[in-house]
Protein backbone atom coordinates (compact mmCIF):
# COMPACT_ATOMS: atom_id res chain seq x y z
CA UNK A 1 0.00 0.00 0.00
CA UNK A 2 0.86 3.63 -0.99
CA UNK A 3 -0.34 6.82 -0.27
CA UNK A 4 0.38 10.20 -2.47
CA UNK A 5 0.70 13.35 -0.98
CA UNK A 6 2.13 16.40 -2.72
CA UNK A 7 2.63 18.18 -5.93
CA UNK A 8 4.23 16.33 -8.63
CA UNK A 9 2.29 13.04 -8.09
CA UNK A 10 0.47 10.53 -9.51
CA UNK A 11 -3.75 11.64 -9.98
CA UNK A 12 -4.50 9.81 -7.05
CA UNK A 13 -2.99 12.26 -5.11
CA UNK A 14 -4.05 15.55 -6.01
CA UNK A 15 -5.81 17.35 -2.93
CA UNK A 16 -2.91 17.21 -0.59
CA UNK A 17 -2.19 20.86 0.00
CA UNK A 18 -3.24 22.58 3.20
CA UNK A 19 -5.44 25.85 2.64
CA UNK A 20 -4.66 28.38 4.63
CA UNK A 21 -1.47 29.30 6.01
CA UNK A 22 -1.07 30.59 9.39
CA UNK A 23 1.32 32.48 11.69
CA UNK A 24 4.13 30.67 13.75
CA UNK A 25 4.86 33.44 16.00
CA UNK A 26 4.68 31.70 19.65
CA UNK A 27 5.44 33.58 22.84
CA UNK A 28 7.05 30.66 24.93
CA UNK A 29 6.77 32.77 28.11
CA UNK A 30 2.08 32.02 27.54
CA UNK A 31 2.94 28.78 28.18
CA UNK A 32 3.77 28.60 31.99
CA UNK A 33 0.43 28.46 33.76
CA UNK A 34 0.02 27.17 37.11
CA UNK A 35 0.13 23.28 37.71
CA UNK A 36 -3.84 23.45 39.14
CA UNK A 37 -4.50 24.97 35.68
CA UNK A 38 -2.72 22.17 34.20
CA UNK A 39 -4.53 19.85 36.21
CA UNK A 40 -7.44 21.38 35.40
CA UNK A 41 -7.07 21.71 31.55
CA UNK A 42 -6.05 18.40 31.67
CA UNK A 43 -9.44 16.84 33.48
CA UNK A 44 -11.10 19.28 30.90
CA UNK A 45 -9.12 17.37 27.80
CA UNK A 46 -10.50 14.08 29.16
CA UNK A 47 -14.27 15.57 28.24
CA UNK A 48 -13.33 16.60 25.08
CA UNK A 49 -14.81 19.86 26.39
CA UNK A 50 -13.15 23.53 25.43
CA UNK A 51 -12.70 25.51 28.73
CA UNK A 52 -15.26 22.64 31.05
CA UNK A 53 -14.22 22.96 34.54
CA UNK A 54 -12.23 26.25 33.55
CA UNK A 55 -13.52 29.14 35.46
CA UNK A 56 -12.25 32.15 32.73
CA UNK A 57 -10.48 33.78 35.85
CA UNK A 58 -8.35 31.08 36.12
CA UNK A 59 -6.96 31.01 32.45
CA UNK A 60 -4.14 33.16 31.97
CA UNK A 61 -5.44 35.56 29.46
CA UNK A 62 -1.78 35.53 27.37
CA UNK A 63 -2.40 31.95 27.18
CA UNK A 64 -5.90 32.06 25.45
CA UNK A 65 -5.05 35.06 23.32
CA UNK A 66 -2.54 33.52 21.73
CA UNK A 67 -2.75 30.20 22.27
CA UNK A 68 -6.19 29.72 20.56
CA UNK A 69 -6.27 31.39 17.75
CA UNK A 70 -3.45 29.29 16.62
CA UNK A 71 -5.23 26.06 17.51
CA UNK A 72 -8.42 27.64 16.18
CA UNK A 73 -6.52 28.07 13.01
CA UNK A 74 -5.02 24.50 12.67
CA UNK A 75 -7.97 23.06 13.28
CA UNK A 76 -10.05 24.98 10.83
CA UNK A 77 -6.61 24.13 7.89
CA UNK A 78 -7.64 20.36 8.50
CA UNK A 79 -11.22 20.34 8.76
CA UNK A 80 -11.30 22.32 5.33
CA UNK A 81 -8.64 19.91 3.92
CA UNK A 82 -11.11 17.22 4.72
CA UNK A 83 -14.03 18.61 3.74
CA UNK A 84 -13.05 19.42 0.33
CA UNK A 85 -14.08 16.70 -1.91
CA UNK A 86 -10.84 15.52 -3.88
CA UNK A 87 -9.25 14.71 -0.50
CA UNK A 88 -12.01 12.14 0.28
CA UNK A 89 -12.05 10.98 -3.23
CA UNK A 90 -8.05 11.09 -3.62
CA UNK A 91 -6.53 10.40 -0.34
CA UNK A 92 -9.64 7.73 0.83
CA UNK A 93 -10.25 5.93 -2.29
CA UNK A 94 -7.34 4.79 -3.14
CA UNK A 95 -6.28 4.13 -0.08
CA UNK A 96 -9.38 1.90 0.47
CA UNK A 97 -8.81 -0.12 -2.76
CA UNK A 98 -5.31 -0.97 -2.31
CA UNK A 99 -6.34 -1.87 1.01
CA UNK A 100 -8.87 -4.16 0.26
CA UNK A 101 -6.87 -6.62 -2.18
CA UNK A 102 -5.09 -8.03 0.76
CA UNK A 103 -8.21 -8.38 2.67
CA UNK A 104 -8.46 -11.74 3.88
CA UNK A 105 -12.72 -12.33 3.11
CA UNK A 106 -14.62 -15.37 3.70
CA UNK A 107 -15.06 -18.42 1.30
CA UNK A 108 -18.52 -17.28 1.31
CA UNK A 109 -18.47 -13.77 0.61
CA UNK A 110 -16.45 -13.59 -2.30
CA UNK A 111 -17.73 -9.86 -3.66
CA UNK A 112 -16.57 -8.53 -0.11
CA UNK A 113 -13.60 -6.54 -1.93
CA UNK A 114 -16.03 -5.42 -4.79
CA UNK A 115 -18.76 -4.22 -2.78
CA UNK A 116 -16.64 -2.03 -0.55
CA UNK A 117 -14.50 -0.86 -3.30
CA UNK A 118 -18.07 0.35 -4.97
CA UNK A 119 -19.49 2.30 -2.31
CA UNK A 120 -16.66 4.04 -1.75
CA UNK A 121 -16.36 4.64 -4.84
CA UNK A 122 -20.10 6.15 -4.89
CA UNK A 123 -18.95 7.97 -1.57
CA UNK A 124 -21.39 5.51 0.22
CA UNK A 125 -18.82 5.89 3.31
CA UNK A 126 -21.75 4.52 5.97
CA UNK A 127 -23.05 1.35 4.08
CA UNK A 128 -18.87 0.78 3.55
CA UNK A 129 -18.18 1.09 7.18
CA UNK A 130 -20.82 -1.72 7.81
CA UNK A 131 -19.13 -3.84 5.59
CA UNK A 132 -15.70 -3.30 6.70
CA UNK A 133 -17.39 -3.32 10.77
CA UNK A 134 -18.43 -6.86 9.77
CA UNK A 135 -15.04 -7.95 7.95
CA UNK A 136 -13.05 -6.41 11.28
CA UNK A 137 -15.27 -8.55 13.57
CA UNK A 138 -14.49 -12.05 11.99
CA UNK A 139 -11.48 -11.26 11.75
CA UNK A 140 -9.93 -8.66 14.54
CA UNK A 141 -6.24 -9.37 13.55
CA UNK A 142 -6.54 -8.01 10.02
CA UNK A 143 -4.71 -4.73 9.94
CA UNK A 144 -5.89 -4.10 6.51
CA UNK A 145 -9.58 -4.13 7.37
CA UNK A 146 -8.63 -1.53 10.58
CA UNK A 147 -7.19 0.55 8.31
CA UNK A 148 -9.72 0.58 5.71
CA UNK A 149 -12.07 1.24 8.13
CA UNK A 150 -10.18 3.99 9.86
CA UNK A 151 -10.83 5.70 6.05
CA UNK A 152 -14.31 5.18 6.04
CA UNK A 153 -14.56 6.29 9.22
CA UNK A 154 -12.50 9.73 8.45
CA UNK A 155 -15.00 9.96 5.07
CA UNK A 156 -18.04 10.29 7.58
CA UNK A 157 -15.88 12.83 9.96
CA UNK A 158 -16.44 10.39 12.42
CA UNK A 159 -13.38 11.13 14.29
CA UNK A 160 -13.16 9.33 17.51
CA UNK A 161 -13.77 5.86 15.67
CA UNK A 162 -11.21 6.82 12.65
CA UNK A 163 -8.70 7.25 15.81
CA UNK A 164 -9.52 4.06 17.48
CA UNK A 165 -9.28 2.14 13.54
CA UNK A 166 -6.22 3.68 12.87
CA UNK A 167 -4.60 2.62 16.17
CA UNK A 168 -5.46 -0.43 16.28
CA UNK A 169 -4.16 -0.73 12.57
CA UNK A 170 -1.03 0.58 14.07
CA UNK A 171 -1.24 -1.95 17.15
CA UNK A 172 -1.03 -4.65 14.72
CA UNK A 173 1.43 -3.36 12.33
CA UNK A 174 3.92 -1.05 14.22
CA UNK A 175 6.28 -0.87 11.84
CA UNK A 176 4.22 0.14 8.57
CA UNK A 177 5.49 3.86 7.99
CA UNK A 178 1.91 3.75 6.01
CA UNK A 179 -0.26 3.16 8.74
CA UNK A 180 1.52 5.45 10.61
CA UNK A 181 0.95 8.41 8.53
CA UNK A 182 -2.72 7.47 8.40
CA UNK A 183 -2.76 7.35 11.93
CA UNK A 184 -1.54 11.00 11.94
CA UNK A 185 -4.11 12.19 9.71
CA UNK A 186 -6.40 10.73 12.04
CA UNK A 187 -5.27 12.84 15.15
CA UNK A 188 -5.13 15.92 12.99
CA UNK A 189 -8.68 14.95 12.09
CA UNK A 190 -9.85 14.41 15.62
CA UNK A 191 -8.12 18.06 16.22
CA UNK A 192 -10.74 19.59 14.61
CA UNK A 193 -13.50 17.97 16.15
CA UNK A 194 -11.89 18.77 19.99
CA UNK A 195 -11.90 21.54 22.42
CA UNK A 196 -8.91 23.86 23.21
CA UNK A 197 -7.04 21.35 25.27
CA UNK A 198 -8.02 18.08 23.57
CA UNK A 199 -6.94 19.82 20.51
CA UNK A 200 -3.32 20.39 22.24
CA UNK A 201 -3.17 16.83 22.30
CA UNK A 202 -4.67 15.83 19.20
CA UNK A 203 -2.08 17.81 17.85
CA UNK A 204 0.93 16.63 19.46
CA UNK A 205 -0.12 13.15 18.46
CA UNK A 206 0.12 14.04 14.89
CA UNK A 207 3.23 15.56 14.74
CA UNK A 208 4.60 12.08 16.91
CA UNK A 209 3.18 9.76 14.09
CA UNK A 210 4.30 11.66 11.27
CA UNK A 211 7.66 11.82 13.08
CA UNK A 212 7.42 8.31 13.46
CA UNK A 213 6.55 7.67 9.55
CA UNK A 214 9.48 8.95 8.96
CA UNK A 215 11.42 7.57 10.75
CA UNK A 216 10.12 4.13 9.81
CA UNK A 217 10.85 5.24 6.01
CA UNK A 218 13.67 8.00 5.71
CA UNK A 219 12.32 8.01 2.23
CA UNK A 220 8.87 7.89 2.27
CA UNK A 221 7.82 11.68 0.36
CA UNK A 222 4.58 11.18 1.72
CA UNK A 223 5.54 11.25 5.21
CA UNK A 224 8.12 14.22 4.65
CA UNK A 225 5.70 16.30 3.16
CA UNK A 226 2.83 15.41 5.90
CA UNK A 227 5.84 16.43 8.15
CA UNK A 228 6.43 19.62 6.69
CA UNK A 229 2.60 20.82 5.84
CA UNK A 230 2.24 20.07 9.70
CA UNK A 231 5.57 21.97 10.64
CA UNK A 232 4.12 25.06 8.23
CA UNK A 233 0.55 25.42 10.35
CA UNK A 234 1.48 24.25 13.51
CA UNK A 235 2.34 26.13 16.57
CA UNK A 236 5.80 25.56 18.79
CA UNK A 237 3.66 23.99 21.38
CA UNK A 238 3.08 21.11 19.17
CA UNK A 239 6.35 20.71 17.98
CA UNK A 240 5.62 23.40 14.83
CA UNK A 241 7.78 25.81 13.53
CA UNK A 242 8.49 27.45 9.90
CA UNK A 243 12.40 26.29 9.97
CA UNK A 244 11.21 22.57 10.97
CA UNK A 245 9.28 22.96 7.56
CA UNK A 246 12.21 24.16 5.68
CA UNK A 247 14.50 21.31 7.00
CA UNK A 248 11.76 18.56 5.58
CA UNK A 249 11.74 20.11 2.25
CA UNK A 250 14.97 20.14 2.34
CA UNK A 251 14.91 16.36 2.69
CA UNK A 252 12.15 16.17 0.03
CA UNK A 253 13.78 17.53 -2.31
CA UNK A 254 17.48 15.09 -1.94
CA UNK A 255 14.94 12.41 -2.78
CA UNK A 256 12.99 13.92 -5.30
CA UNK A 257 13.70 17.56 -6.71
CA UNK A 258 10.43 18.28 -8.40
CA UNK A 259 8.71 17.51 -5.52
CA UNK A 260 10.91 19.41 -3.79
CA UNK A 261 10.20 22.27 -5.77
CA UNK A 262 6.69 22.27 -4.87
CA UNK A 263 7.76 21.89 -1.03
CA UNK A 264 9.82 25.18 -1.22
CA UNK A 265 7.24 27.00 -3.72
CA UNK A 266 4.66 25.97 -0.69
CA UNK A 267 6.67 27.53 1.88
CA UNK A 268 7.53 30.76 0.16
CA UNK A 269 3.54 31.46 -0.58
CA UNK A 270 3.01 31.36 3.61
CA UNK A 271 6.01 33.67 3.46
CA UNK A 272 4.57 35.58 0.98
CA UNK A 273 7.25 35.38 -1.35
CA UNK A 274 5.20 34.67 -4.38
CA UNK A 275 7.73 35.99 -6.88
CA UNK A 276 10.18 33.13 -5.82
CA UNK A 277 7.43 30.63 -5.64
CA UNK A 278 5.65 31.65 -8.98
CA UNK A 279 9.43 31.18 -10.32
CA UNK A 280 9.36 27.21 -9.05
CA UNK A 281 5.96 26.59 -10.48
CA UNK A 282 7.10 27.54 -13.84
CA UNK A 283 9.94 25.42 -13.29
CA UNK A 284 7.52 22.18 -12.95
CA UNK A 285 5.53 23.21 -16.00
CA UNK A 286 8.28 23.62 -18.53
CA UNK A 287 9.60 20.46 -17.61
CA UNK A 288 6.28 18.23 -17.06
CA UNK A 289 3.68 20.90 -19.35
CA UNK A 290 0.17 20.18 -18.25
CA UNK A 291 1.09 18.91 -14.70
CA UNK A 292 -2.56 18.89 -12.95
CA UNK A 293 -0.61 19.57 -9.77
CA UNK A 294 1.36 22.64 -10.85
CA UNK A 295 -1.32 24.00 -12.43
CA UNK A 296 -3.80 23.21 -9.05
CA UNK A 297 -1.08 25.10 -7.30
CA UNK A 298 -0.08 28.20 -9.03
CA UNK A 299 -3.88 28.62 -10.10
CA UNK A 300 -4.51 28.87 -6.12
CA UNK A 301 -1.97 30.95 -5.31
CA UNK A 302 -3.37 33.46 -8.03
CA UNK A 303 -6.33 33.13 -6.19
CA UNK A 304 -5.46 33.57 -3.23
CA UNK A 305 -2.98 36.58 -3.78
CA UNK A 306 -4.47 38.15 -6.97
CA UNK A 307 -0.98 37.75 -8.93
CA UNK A 308 -1.07 36.89 -12.73
CA UNK A 309 -4.97 36.09 -12.55
CA UNK A 310 -5.38 35.47 -15.83
CA UNK A 311 -2.43 32.51 -15.82
CA UNK A 312 -4.15 31.38 -12.69
CA UNK A 313 -7.33 30.74 -14.40
CA UNK A 314 -6.10 29.78 -17.47
CA UNK A 315 -4.46 26.88 -15.44
CA UNK A 316 -7.20 25.87 -13.47
CA UNK A 317 -9.68 26.17 -16.43
CA UNK A 318 -7.09 23.70 -17.77
CA UNK A 319 -7.47 20.97 -14.84
CA UNK A 320 -11.30 21.36 -14.72
CA UNK A 321 -11.43 20.33 -18.69
CA UNK A 322 -9.87 16.98 -17.51
CA UNK A 323 -12.59 14.58 -17.51
CA UNK A 324 -11.66 12.83 -13.79
CA UNK A 325 -10.87 17.01 -12.49
CA UNK A 326 -14.45 18.41 -13.85
CA UNK A 327 -16.45 18.22 -11.06
CA UNK A 328 -13.36 19.16 -8.45
CA UNK A 329 -14.79 21.69 -5.70
CA UNK A 330 -11.70 23.14 -4.38
CA UNK A 331 -10.93 24.37 -8.31
CA UNK A 332 -14.11 25.42 -9.35
CA UNK A 333 -14.31 27.16 -6.06
CA UNK A 334 -10.77 29.24 -6.72
CA UNK A 335 -12.13 29.78 -10.63
CA UNK A 336 -14.81 31.86 -9.01
CA UNK A 337 -12.66 33.62 -6.65
CA UNK A 338 -10.43 34.84 -9.62
CA UNK A 339 -13.41 35.76 -11.59
CA UNK A 340 -14.23 37.99 -8.36
CA UNK A 341 -10.86 39.82 -8.35
CA UNK A 342 -11.72 40.57 -12.03
CA UNK A 343 -15.21 41.69 -11.54
CA UNK A 344 -16.50 39.26 -13.32
CA UNK A 345 -19.71 38.70 -10.24
CA UNK A 346 -22.13 36.02 -12.45
CA UNK A 347 -19.31 34.30 -14.16
CA UNK A 348 -18.06 33.71 -9.85
CA UNK A 349 -21.39 32.67 -9.21
CA UNK A 350 -21.42 30.29 -11.71
CA UNK A 351 -18.17 29.12 -10.60
CA UNK A 352 -19.57 28.36 -7.34
CA UNK A 353 -22.84 26.94 -8.18
CA UNK A 354 -20.62 24.64 -9.80
CA UNK A 355 -18.45 23.72 -6.97
CA UNK A 356 -21.46 22.56 -5.11
CA UNK A 357 -22.56 20.30 -7.72
CA UNK A 358 -19.36 18.05 -7.24
CA UNK A 359 -19.31 18.45 -3.13
CA UNK A 360 -23.24 19.82 -1.95
CA UNK A 361 -21.50 20.62 1.58
CA UNK A 362 -18.43 22.38 0.42
CA UNK A 363 -18.17 25.35 2.91
CA UNK A 364 -15.87 27.70 1.16
CA UNK A 365 -18.24 27.95 -2.18
CA UNK A 366 -21.23 27.89 -0.02
CA UNK A 367 -20.36 30.55 2.17
CA UNK A 368 -18.75 32.23 -1.38
CA UNK A 369 -21.94 32.12 -2.92
CA UNK A 370 -23.93 32.72 0.11
CA UNK A 371 -22.51 36.53 0.33
CA UNK A 372 -22.31 37.31 -3.14
CA UNK A 373 -26.34 36.25 -3.43
CA UNK A 374 -26.75 38.52 -0.22
CA UNK A 375 -24.48 41.55 -1.55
Amino acid sequence: MNEIIGFGSSPAARASCWVRPMSMNFAAQSLKVSCAWARRSAASEARGSFMQGVAPSQCPPTLLRQVLPLLAGWGRNWLETFRARPVLDDMLRPLLLSALTVLAVHAGEPSVREQVGELFQQRRWHDARLVLEGITAREPANAEAWQALGQANLALQNADAAVAAQEKAVELLPHDAVYRLQLGHAYGFAATKAGLFAKLGFAKKCKAAYDRAVELDPTNLNARWSLMEFCRQAPGIVGGGIELAYAQAAEIKKLDVRRGRAAYASLYSHEKKFTEAIALYDEVLRETPGDPDALYHFGRLAAQTGLQLDRGLAALREIVAQPDRKNDARVHTFIGDILLKKGDKPGAITAYETALTGDPGYTRALEALRKLKEG
